[in-house]
This record gives C-alpha cells, sequence and structure tokens, in this order.
C-alpha cells in the first residue's frame, strides 16, 4: 500500500515539475519569489468600430471584450472608437479612434508593440529590471522603463535640406539687382517656403513619469533620455532631437485618458440607462435595459462593480456624489429582480474618467454611462501574473 501511494506521489510530482518545465521553457513563467507568470493581453474596453486580424484568412473580424490577443494579432479602431488592452494586473494600454496596432511580442521576458498609426496612451509597469518594454511607431522607439506615456503620430514640417543653399542663392541674386516689385518678391518668397517645407511622418512622444529611452530606428547611435513631463517630436528621417516641456493642456487631457484606462473587463457599457434629472430615480424607460443587465448576469455567474459616470457639469464633489447614488439605484433594482446582493457591488466616479471630450451635447452624452465591470478573483498568493 505504501509503495502504491509513494509512487501515485511520484507520478503527481512528476507532472507537477514537468508542467512547470514547460511553462519556463516557453517563456510562460520565470521561477522567482513571488513567481511570475505570463498572462495573455486582454481586450477590458471596446467603444465604436474595433476590429481584429488574427493572420488568418478570415481577415478582419469584430473585437469584443473579454477576447485574447497573442502575437502576431493587428487591432484597428475606427472613427469615434477606442480600445483598451490590459497585459498584466499593473500595465494596460488604450488605443484611439483611427488607430492600427501590431502586438510583436509577448512574453514573460519581452513585451514588443508597433503602432502604425493614430494614438497610444499607457500605464506601463516593469515587474524586473530584466523585462524588456518596447514600444515602436514609424519614427520612434521607446525604451520603457516604467511610466505613463502617450504616443501621437502624426505630421510635422520639415525645411528641405538644399532649402538654405537655395536661399543664400536668391538672396545673392537679389544684392546683383532685380525688377521685381516688393509685393511680386514677397509673392515669390512665400511660394519658395511652400516647396521648401515638406511634410513628413512624426511622433510626438509625452512621458508624465519616469525615464524613457527614445530614438528613431534610423539613427540607433542617437538617443535620447525623455524624463518626467517631458515631450519630444521624432520625424521620420530625422534623429530623435531636443525635449521639452509638456504643456499643462496636455498634461490634463493625457492624464483624463490614462485614468480612464479600463485594467477590468468590462461586462456591458450603457449610456442608454436614464434617470430623473439630477437625482438618482431610475426612469421606467430603463427597465428593458436593465432587465437585458439581469438576464446575463443570470447567465453568467460572476461578480460585477457597477460605475456611475457623469459628464462636467456642475462640481466635482455632486457629479462624483451623484454618480454613486445612480449606481447604487441600479445594484437595488438587480437585487430585486434576484440577483444575489454578494454578487454586485457600487461605485462612482462622477466626471474623472471620461471616454471622450465633453465639448458637444453628443459627447457629454457618452459620458453619462454605467459600466459594469466583472470583478475577477485574486492571485493566489505567492503568485504574480504577467
Amino acid at each position: 500500500m505504501k509503495r502504491v501511494l509513494f509512487g501515485f506521489l511520484l507520478l503527481i510530482f512528476c507532472v507537477v515539475a514537468g508542467f512547470a518545465a514547460y511553462l519556463v521553457k516557453s517563456e510562460k513563467m520565470i521561477y522567482r519569489t513571488p513567481a511570475l507568470v505570463h498572462e495573455n493581453a486582454k481586450i477590458t474596453f471596446v467603444v465604436g468600430d474595433v476590429k481584429v486580424n488574427k493572420g488568418e484568412d478570415d481577415g478582419w473580424q469584430n473585437l469584443m471584450v473579454g477576447e485574447i490577443l497573442l502575437p502576431g494579432y493587428q487591432i484597428k479602431t475606427g472613427k469615434s472608437s477606442l480600445a483598451d488592452i490590459r497585459f498584466h494586473s499593473t500595465m494596460a494600454i488604450r488605443i484611439t479612434e483611427n488607430s492600427h496596432l501590431t502586438i510583436d511580442a509577448n512574453s514573460i521576458k519581452a513585451m514588443d508593440v508597433n503602432l502604425k498609426s493614430g494614438a497610444l496612451y499607457g500605464k506601463f509597469h516593469k515587474l524586473y529590471d530584466e523585462h524588456s518594454l518596447i514600444i515602436k511607431t514609424i519614427s520612434t522607439v521607446a525604451a520603457v522603463r516604467g511610466t505613463d506615456l502617450a504616443f501621437e503620430i502624426g505630421e510635422s514640417p520639415f525645411i528641405k535640406a538644399d532649402a538654405v543653399s537655395d536661399k543664400d542663392s536668391d538672396e545673392n541674386s537679389a544684392d546683383a539687382g532685380s525688377t521685381e516689385s516688393k509685393s511680386e518678391k514677397d509673392e515669390d518668397h512665400k511660394e519658395k517656403v511652400t516647396e521648401d517645407v515638406a511634410m513628413v511622418p512624426s511622433t510626438v512622444v509625452y512621458a508624465l513619469t519616469g525615464i524613457t529611452e527614445i530614438y528613431n530606428p534610423e539613427f540607433y547611435e542617437q538617443k535620447v533620455l525623455l524624463s518626467y513631463q517631458r515631450k519630444i517630436n521624432v520625424l521620420e528621417g530625422q534623429p530623435a532631437g531636443d525635449t521639452e516641456e509638456i504643456s499643462d493642456a496636455d498634461m490634463d487631457r493625457i492624464r483624463k485618458t490614462l485614468n480612464s484606462i479600463h485594467f477590468e473587463e468590462v461586462l456591458l457599457i450603457s449610456d442608454t440607462i436614464l434617470f430623473k434629472s439630477g437625482s438618482s430615480t431610475i426612469l421606467e424607460s430603463s427597465y428593458e435595459e436593465l432587465d437585458k443587465i439581469v438576464a446575463i448576469l443570470n447567465e453568467k455567474k460572476v461578480s460585477i462593480r457597477i460605475d456611475g459616470h457623469t459628464d462636467n457639469v456642475g462640481s466635482d464633489a455632486k457629479n462624483q456624489q451623484l454618480s454613486f447614488d445612480r449606481a447604487d439605484s441600479i445594484r437595488t433594482y438587480l437585487i430585486e429582480k434576484g440577483i444575489d446582493a454578494d454578487r454586485l457591488t457600487a461605485a462612482g466616479y462622477g466626471a474623472s474618467q471620461p471616454v471622450t471630450d465633453n465639448l458637444t451635447k453628443e459627447k457629454r452624452a457618452q459620458n453619462r454611462r454605467v459600466e459594469f465591470i466583472v470583478v475577477e478573483q485574486s492571485n493566489k498568493k505567492g503568485i504574480l501574473w504577467w
């Protein structure tokens, strides 16, 4: 009997050891204290038209919350669209409208993301020094050490190399004498300036915290350290140049975007649940929408947090309290419909996490929303998921 028990325990040990060896060899786990276990990238939040290409014959498909993203996958966002991607419990990014992103690598040792167009905003965190975090664009490579960053691809004016010599030649000609009037010369100069300036692809990188190493892949040796609250504009075909301070307006804009990135999976988002003006009383016209949520919760046995959000009209304190009261009213409604109270919590964030700016009536309506967040179980002690 003892031999049978010993053999059974030995078999279990071999299976566990073999599985651990597989995880280490496949770069899904690093054995250390605490142990690091790799976690695949996951979509946590989607607004609008977001598609994924998995490198298969199916081409571009609609991307849904909860989908796993593997190396080689491409993600595209359409107009007025965005997507949040979580890489692990303390690192996530957002790509905004008209963006095109490729995940080149995502393992326990390296994360490599290529932004081909659009904008990316990320809260990056390295769990250990050897881990490589790389963000690439057409003109920039950023070796991230762990910071809050933004990447915005666009175009910037660039003076052609031969413009200076042409200018000298024009000035010499002018000194030699000319029959053109002053107005004719000014018009010719404007046309010449337009010809001498070209618009080239560029990437503006904003560092809100920490230090990040920046360089143009065409000029690998010419690297720049982008530090706390500084930005840099790197043009295609040009080395990384000087950094400059981030304006207060850009700081506020980027910080709001970063603060609204979802680390947790959004089960559902709704801007059609309506309340009496300035009140937490739910309008009867919203019951049909809430009953759909009841049906989802009866099917998916998950715990959720109900997050209330408002636009920026009114004081911060009033908006925060109103958003919580409305979320709590929804929680009460769901409990009355038979959902276990232990599965439901409520939170209010006021206007602190907008999904867009509040410049128009339509955009303010987008920010007045309720999010139903899946509350995931905490990891076992001694294990960190990456």
